[in-house]
Parts: C-alpha cells; structure tokens; sequence
C-alpha cells in the first residue's frame, strides 16, 4: 500500500514539475521576448502587473505545493527507502528546490520586486529595465 501511494505521489511531482518548468520555459521564451519588442514602458508595465498578480494567482498553489511534495518525498526516500530510485527522488527535489525556488527567489523575485519601485514611464524605470531585463 506504501508503494502505491508514493508512487502515486513521484507521478503528481512529475508532473507539477513538468507545469512549472512550462510557466518557467513559457516566461523565459516568448513572453521575455515580446517585452523586449514592445516599447520600454508598455513592457515594464505589463511586467509590474504581471508581477504583481502571480503572487494572487494558481502559480502559488502549484510552486509551493510542488516544493512541499519534492522535498516531502526526497525526506521519505532518505529516511524508509534505499537504492537507486530513492537516491533519484533526492536528486529530483534538489533540483527542484535549487532551480524553481533558490534561484527564483534570489535572483528574480528581488529584481521584480525592485521594479515595480519605478514608474512604468520613468527614465529610471527604463534604465533599470535595459540593464536587468533586456539584453
């Protein structure tokens, strides 16, 4: 029975993992790419907003429900499983906890949090933008 519920549990992590990499990959791909073809302050403000209803969105649900699953898992696995798969599982949640949250929350959400300190039109606002967000 304890098999089945933590293999049950390894697959919802794969795939919450497989819908964050997805918001992850979908920002970093077209989104960034289209804020960095729309004019300077269109594209701050666009970014304040959407930075600002991520915290209020399903997002959350997902990123700290998913972080609380990995690292659930990987502290079963170390503790009442040995072997290749449990040393998988450990691997898999440090990734997870490494890629999604450390250096989100780092590295990201500090620059976001510091953008949305400027007026979207400003030319502060604009120099900050081209020196953090736009290549």
């Amino acid at each position: 029975m304890t098999s089945s519920i933590v293999l049950i549990l390894c697959a919802t992590a794969v795939i919450t993992t497989s819908l964050t990499s997805g918001l992850f990959l979908t920002f970093s791909d077209f989104l960034m790419r289209s804020f960095k073809l729309s004019e300077t302050s269109a594209g701050i403000e666009v970014m304040q907003v959407l930075n600002r209803e991520i915290w209020k969105s399903q997002t959350m649900v997902l990123l700290w429900g998913n972080l609380v699953l990995t690292v659930s898992l990987a502290a079963y696995a170390y503790v009442f499983d040995a072997g290749p798969a449990s040393n998988m599982i450990i691997i898999g949640a440090a990734l997870y906890v490494f890629g999604a949250f450390f250096l989100s929350f780092s590295r990201n959400v500090p620059m976001n949090h510091r953008l949305d300190t400027f007026d979207y039109a400003s030319a502060d606002g604009a120099s900050y933008w081209h020196d953090t967000y736009v290549p």
